[in-house]
């Protein structure tokens, strides 16, 4: 019974580890599967693109005084992942020109069977990227009817104002994967097994 208990927490937990949103092109080997260069002009400029560059890594630059400019991608829940989970965000992103004027964005938003967003667009996480580049993630709860998530990033402003100046964000390794918490609490939850089970042989 040991043994078994053992196995099937060590079992819980590598099941959990290797969970992840099937991203198609993550790592940017072409242009594919991404919708590239949404972008907004009401803030009176164009306001910029992006694009992949084949070789693993995604580009997006925007101009001054232009409002944001993202890429994304639609994928059906899956890969361990389910409606309701609270999931971590990551990528690697570099501030190309070093101007720091502007801020990249990591976004997801929820998607019910029709590809409406369900539960607000307004979720995102936007920060100061470096020059020299570092991965960087979020953690954000799926709505609990979701069949699917919208997987966004891109260069903004801040929503509501122009941006400040030019700026080139480069975007690498994109991945959705189960907050690191839930994976402690599988853990726990093993160890805690264990413990009982020892308990119970005294």
């Amino acid at each position: 019974m040991k043994k078994l208990t053992l196995t099937i927490a060590v079992l819980a937990i590598a099941g959990l580890s290797s969970a992840a949103l099937n991203i198609q092109n993550a790592n940017f080997d072409d242009d594919s599967a991404w919708t590239w260069g949404d972008s907004n002009t009401g803030w009176g400029a164009t306001s910029g693109n992006a694009w992949s560059s084949g070789v693993g890594t995604a580009f997006v630059n925007t101009t001054e005084g232009g409002g944001y400019s993202v890429v994304y991608q639609s994928v059906d829940l899956g890969g361990g992942i389910s409606a309701g989970d609270t999931v971590t965000m990551s990528a690697f992103v570099t501030d190309v020109n070093g101007a720091g004027e502007n801020t990249a964005l990591l976004k997801l938003e929820s998607l019910d069977s029709s590809g409406a967003v369900i539960g607000g667009t307004d979720i995102e996480h936007v920060f100061t990227a470096s020059a020299s580049g570092a991965t960087e993630s979020w953690d954000y709860t799926i709505h609990g009817d979701a069949v699917g998530v919208k997987v966004v990033f891109g260069a903004t402003g801040g929503w509501g104002g122009a941006l400040a100046g030019d700026s080139s964000y480069s975007f690498d390794n994109i991945q959705v994967v189960p907050e690191p918490a839930t994976m402690g609490l599988i853990g726990l939850f093993g160890g805690g097994m264990m413990a009982l089970r020892r308990f119970r042989i005294c």
